[in-house]
Formats: structure tokens, C-alpha cells, sequence
């Protein structure tokens, strides 16, 4: 499968996605779906602050956006769970993170499970 292929079939992996997630959350008042690209939609949010957040986006760029924006907001006490933290082939993500979790004067500590969590 050539590059472009594999971009093709990513592209449409996620295109019905919205739908999905709306069907997934309808009921659910506490959950607010955003639709857009990290960061971007994350100017749209209107939450001021977080007590928890679950980053997985297989991707360096948007994780450590998502973290910087979300830890400057998030209460004291608070968590984030880094989905692929300590999965082989994820390295790129993990040395991303780790840099930005430094410039915060935090550690995050890999679980057994392989994801990695950081408390404020």
C-alpha cells in the first residue's frame, strides 16, 4: 500500500465519526462534542476549567496541544490520562509529552496498562 493509499484510508477511516460520537452521547448532558482540529477547536470549548481529561489522538501535534491548553486549565488535584503513553510505536508522543509535562515541573507516571497519568 503506497503513502497516499494509507492516507486515503485514514482520511475515510474517521469521516462518519461525528455522526457516531452524537449517537454515542446524545443522552448524556455532561459530555460537549466539538467538532474541528486540535488546537483550534479547542478555542470553541466552553469550559474554563478541567478535572480530568482522557487524551488519545495517536498523534504528537494535537496531544501536546491538547495538554498545554488543557493543563493551564486544569484544577488542582485534577488528572490527565495519556492514552498511548507507554505503547511501542507511540515513542514520538511520549518524548513530546514528557518535554512539555518538564516545563510544568510534573513527571508522568506510566501505568501497568501501558497509558500515562499526571496529576496537577
Amino acid at each position: 500500500m503506497s503513502a497516499n493509499e494509507k492516507k486515503l484510508r485514514n482520511d475515510n477511516q474517521f469521516k462518519n465519526s461525528l455522526g457516531f460520537v452524537k449517537k454515542k452521547f446524545f443522552k448524556d448532558k455532561c459530555v460537549s462534542i466539538v467538532q474541528g482540529f486540535i488546537p483550534q477547536s479547542l478555542e470553541k470549548l466552553s469550559l474554563k476549567t478541567f478535572c480530568f481529561a482522557h487524551i488519545d489522538m495517536n498523534a504528537s501535534y494535537p496531544e501536546k496541544e491538547a495538554f498545554k491548553f488543557i493543563f493551564k486549565r486544569l484544577v488542582k488535584g485534577g488528572a490527565i490520562i495519556f492514552d498511548d503513553y507507554g505503547h511501542a510505536g507511540h515513542e514520538e508522543q511520549k518524548i513530546a509529552i514528557d518535554k512539555i509535562a518538564l516545563k510544568f515541573n510534573r513527571v508522568i507516571c506510566c501505568l501497568p496498562t501501558g497509558q500515562g497519568i499526571l496529576f496537577k
